[in-house]
């Protein structure tokens, strides 16, 4: 690293922070690791310099790199890479390999560089599409869980709103195509991704699935089209997006009467006369039922906000589980 820092013309310092070992620490390294980050962070506001280029290892670690498996540390390092914040190949090389020596100059080097042209600073590095390059290089890898936690901070830190959602949009689309889609029918089964419904009023739709069905608001914005966008979650996990008009586009009535295409949506019921009543109650308009069908479930059609078709099933209780229609 000072290799490269002298022959960009730079003059190399270096600055510890506390060590930590897993093996030795009592009761665990973790509840020290904000310790250091805030040690590192502190001194490279307080010192008068133009560059840093930060080393990192594993402290749960004995050997010179990390865990030989894809934990956290061996995740990190390869978000790191995928922001933008290292060298292209750094997150891959071995710990022992003679390539992680150049790296390491072309590293002091690149920083000097960087320091004479001002930048790209890391709040110029880490932008709204590094993290999502980053959610996809998790997913491809199979990263550690724990790289949600860390890149969720670090994005709070970078000024970017990076919500939980993002995660369960991002990895599926990117997914399909990097796996293609024959393996992805082989080794994962397909699921909703989500259910969009268009409303007049976005946000009164959206708290009334709230009120009604437990729905939980995730967001709440307006898009570049124009719209208004809520992203809704029900209890199962289920996304539901609701929004207004785009910019320009005219949208027709909605249709409480069955119909062909997406006619309905389907909920769960303990007890139907008292769903009903309590949906009544919030605005909804019993349209047909309730009614006994073959598999022993009862049901009921209403008429929800913005002449949505919403189903009622009650399931039979003995044996098996009934299904709606």
């Amino acid at each position: 690293m000072k290799r490269g820092v002298w022959s960009a013309g730079g003059f190399p310092l270096e600055f510890p922070t506390i060590s930590l070992g897993e093996v030795l620490m009592k009761p665990t390294t973790m509840l020290f690791r904000n310790l250091m980050a805030m040690d590192v962070e502190e001194c490279i506001r307080a010192y008068p310099m133009d560059a840093v280029v930060l080393l990192s290892g594993c402290d749960m670690s004995r050997s010179n790199g990390h865990c030989m498996v894809m934990a956290t540390a061996s995740t990190m390092a390869s978000m790191a890479e995928a922001l933008g914040m290292t060298l292209p190949g750094n997150a891959a090389i071995p710990a022992p390999d003679s390539r992680r020596l150049a790296m390491a100059e072309l590293a002091g080097r690149r920083a000097v560089e960087m320091a004479k042209e001002g930048g790209p600073k890391p709040s110029e590095v880490m932008t709204a599409k590094a993290f999502d390059n980053a959610i996809r290089a998790d997913m491809a890898i199979g990263g550690s869980t724990n790289a949600i936690i860390h890149l969720v901070a670090l994005a709070g830190r970078a000024g970017v709103t990076l919500p939980l959602a993002r995660f369960e949009d991002t990895p599926d689309h990117h997914t399909r195509r990097a796996l293609g889609r024959a393996r992805r029918r082989v080794t994962m089964p397909f699921r909703i991704n989500h259910i969009h419904l268009k409303a007049p009023d976005p946000r009164k739709t959206a708290e009334w699935y709230v009120a009604a069905f437990n729905f939980k608001i995730v967001s709440d914005e307006t898009r570049a089209f124009g719209d208004r966008f809520l992203r809704c979650q029900s209890e199962g996990g289920v996304m539901v997006n609701i929004s207004g008009a785009r910019t320009g586009e005219t949208l027709g009535p909605g249709d409480a009467t069955p119909h062909h295409g997406l006619e309905h949506f389907g909920f769960d019921s303990d007890h139907l006369e008292t769903d009903i009543a309590r949906l009544e109650k919030l605005g909804a308009r019993l349209l047909e039922g309730p009614t006994q069908v073959p598999n022993g479930a009862r049901i009921a059609f209403m008429q929800a906000p913005d002449d949505v078709r919403v189903e009622l099933v009650e399931r039979k209780i003995a044996g098996g589980s009934g299904c709606g229609c």
